[in-house]
């Protein structure tokens, strides 16, 4: 195999098993990749979760489940782009968590100005943003696999308070099973290989 071709695998490979810190960008950005975070159909054995912490999954994978929990009873709403919302109306966190979860975008639904979010992961930093109350507060949260992300809102006294109303067009985005990419390495070598040949017979 050549050198460009090995290093076109290298950078793939890199490019997908490499961690990275939390990247917050606020506004509506949809990324390629990412789909709408579903309930039904679900793994309709699988985790039930209890009244803080919910499980939905890719609308093109319902295999993979999404973690969702919140400080509050958590109650999912709306149509086909669901909404994750409370018991009681307004919650303060939002926890969201999956295998290899790369990014995810939401739009956050906040009682009224003057409050602000924070977004944080195991990986940080710490992502901080003004909230407005007349809604469209949309972010896309990048993240390394397996860490996920949260996220907290406060007043404007710096004291965590209940402001979000409900989170709304969650998208989400997962990388594949590492094995997937193992074989398309695996793949992309055997391609330079037969490539390399064929150049050596003429």
């Amino acid at each position: 195999m050549n050198a460009k071709a090995l290093l076109v695998g290298v950078v793939l490979a890199s490019a997908f098993t490499s961690a990275s810190a939390l990247s917050v960008v606020p506004g509506y950005q949809p990324q390629r990749g990412q789909v709408p975070l579903v309930f039904r159909p679900c793994f309709p054995d699988g985790p039930t979760g209890s009244p803080n912490r919910t499980y939905g999954c890719p609308s093109n994978d319902h295999v993979d489940n999404v973690g969702i929990e919140l400080d509050e009873p958590v109650v999912i709403t709306g149509p086909a782009m669901r909404t994750i919302d409370s018991t009681d109306g307004t919650f303060s966190r939002l926890s969201l968590g999956m295998v290899h979860l790369v990014s995810a975008m939401l739009n956050i639904d906040a009682t009224e100005d003057g409050f602000v979010v924070f977004f944080t992961s195991d990986v940080g930093p710490t992502y901080q943003f003004a909230l407005h109350g007349r809604g469209q507060n949309f972010f896309t949260a990048y993240t390394s696999p397996d860490s996920g992300f949260s996220l907290r809102t406060f007043n404007s006294d710096g004291v965590e308070a209940d402001i979000i109303a409900r989170v709304n067009q969650v998208r989400v985005f997962a990388l594949p099973e590492p094995e997937t990419y193992a074989l398309m390495i695996v793949g992309l070598a055997a391609i330079g290989l037969i490539v390399r040949r064929r150049k050596t017979r003429r």
